[in-house]
């Protein structure tokens, strides 16, 4: 189960699928700063952690939300689903 951020870093307690979409996600929000010149930093450390301990901050958490909004748009229909359950937790854990 997910906690809820409060201001304190939450971990994302994801299975191997809803890890890989969410990967996906913030691997294309990384692709679009580079395409349109846009700093990448915070992105790279975000596909770190979610490559890593998946223990996120507040402002982490909402990156995620935007990532996967942005992603859902053009995942294909395979993801589709699994993108809205990542959603779910996320926002679970944003309380």
């Amino acid at each position: 189960m997910t906690e809820t951020a409060h201001g304190d870093p939450v971990t994302l307690d994801l299975s191997p699928e809803e890890a890989w979409v969410l990967h996906t996600a913030v691997l294309a929000a990384v692709e679009r700063a580079v395409e349109n010149d846009q700093s990448v930093d915070c992105r790279v450390n975000l596909l770190e952690t979610v490559e890593g301990e998946r223990v996120f901050t507040p402002d982490e958490l909402q990156s995620l939300r935007t990532a996967l909004q942005t992603y859902f748009g053009d995942a294909p229909d395979r993801d589709r689903e699994t993108a809205i359950s990542v959603l779910a937790a996320v926002d679970a854990a944003l309380g």
